[in-house]
């Protein structure tokens, strides 16, 4: 509000001094319409006398006081006029040199919290490389400190290079002009990401750290995956791996129905060793917006249960409404009939329960060739979604593709005895 007054001041005193000009201007015309009239008249005149003046003079009617008085105003009314134009640059002049002030005031600050950051991530990294616990819970307080941080927040960054001996004195520790390349690649500074084989700046939120920072110059940001092993990777490499597991074709339609996804597992972490994946917290620190809309459209998906045709020659996957009172569902890629309680084809003259009642070996032709066939192969069926499972080497801990887990010698799937129970020796 304090602005726009002066603005509307200004523009009256320009419109006032543009109608005073008008007026001094229609003044100056009808005196010199006066004079034209008047040598016009004396002309006449002459002419009806029956002299022929050889030249008409023109005539004046001389300089009067109220003449004087008007050059006067007039002269005032333009210095007025020039005097408000100068003051409107003055005042945008000021505007544009408060606009530059603030904005150098936030470049000032967005550079010192970058020095911030960037001596916060070297304790946290000088305090992991000593084998100090607990790190990743700390603040920027409780690992600089209050005078260190009051010395950042403090240190005019604008003022390098200005004055004497100023392009002599050494910068501050916690703010780094030029990186050495030699200084860049040492393993002892920085950690190797486990991909691409760079160093990288381990940070607790790259994706929050790669926004804000101001200098392209510096090394890439990156984290420590909570794995046993804790595997260090680039914020790069680690957004290409969960992108290429979650939209493997990269035109952002994600994957297709009958990919399982989740867990995604460390790169170099086998499942066994980590099976929890990657959690919602680390993705949410290295990914972007659209890529966490992927991750959680793609963990909904893996959520939802998946159930398959039981025709041998499709295995498509197939939505099947359980709580609907119609027992068929029709299969959309091979138009076979399935039945949803049984989880078979379509079993004709049979109810459900007199099906369940056959013996395996009687229930259909195909069934006792496949029974067979799993005799004969010592293959096993998964106690939740009875697909068939082959044990081509490894142990017996089997982790079928519906996330179950079961003992392929004896299919027993409570999870406390199978470690505990001397059968469940997966070694053997």
């Amino acid at each position: 509000m304090m602005e726009v007054a002066p603005n509307n001041d200004m523009l009256t005193e320009l419109l006032i001094a543009k109608m005073l000009e008008d007026d001094m201007r229609a003044l100056e015309n009808a005196r010199a319409a006066e004079e034209l009239q008047l040598s016009e008249a004396m002309q006449s005149s002459a002419l009806a006398a029956g002299r022929f003046p050889r030249r008409v003079q023109p005539v004046s009617l001389g300089v009067s006081d109220e003449d004087v008085a008007f050059d006067i105003l007039s002269s005032e009314i333009l210095a007025n006029k020039d005097a408000a134009i100068a003051q409107a640059m003055q005042h945008a002049e000021d505007s544009n040199v408060i606009a530059s002030k603030q904005y150098a005031q936030k470049l000032a600050a967005a550079e010192k919290k970058c020095a911030l950051d960037a001596e916060f991530a070297r304790r946290l990294q000088e305090a992991m490389n000593n084998g100090e616990e607990d790190i990743d819970m700390r603040d920027a307080e409780s690992v600089l400190g209050q005078d260190v941080i009051e010395d950042i927040m403090a240190n005019d960054l604008n003022a390098k290079g200005k004055g004497k001996g100023r392009q002599d004195a050494a910068p501050p520790p916690y703010y780094e002009s030029h990186v050495k390349k030699e200084e860049m690649t040492s393993p002892g500074l920085y950690p190797i990401c486990g991909i691409c084989m760079e160093p990288f700046q381990a940070t607790h939120s790259p994706a929050a750290a790669a926004r804000t920072a101001n200098s392209s110059s510096r090394l890439q940001f990156g984290t420590y995956l909570p794995c046993p092993r804790e595997h260090a990777y680039c914020i790069s490499c680690l957004n290409g791996y969960i992108h290429s597991k979650l939209d493997p074709e990269g035109n952002g339609t994600g994957t297709s129905l009958n990919a399982v996804v989740f867990p995604i597992r460390c790169p170099e972490c086998s499942l066994a060793e980590w099976p929890a994946g990657i959690p919602d917290v680390v993705a949410e620190r290295v990914l972007s917006e659209k890529g966490m809309v992927l991750w959680h459209h793609q963990k909904l998906l893996d959520s939802l249960p998946r159930h398959y045709c039981p025709n041998p020659r499709c295995s498509a996957l197939v939505q099947l409404d359980e709580d609907s009172e119609d027992p068929q569902a029709l299969c959309p890629s091979c138009n076979s009939l399935i039945c949803v309680p049984c989880r078979v084809v379509w079993h004709d003259d049979l109810t459900c329960e007199e099906y369940q009642a056959l013996p395996l070996d009687d229930r259909s032709p195909e069934d006792q060739k496949a029974l067979q066939l799993i005799k004969a192969e010592n293959w096993r069926r998964c106690p939740s979604c009875a697909f068939i499972v082959e044990l081509a080497l490894g142990c017996n801990h089997i982790t079928c593709r519906c996330k179950t887990e079961f003992c392929f010698k004896c299919g027993c799937t409570s999870p406390p005895t199978l470690t505990s129970l001397p059968l469940h020796n997966f070694l053997l």
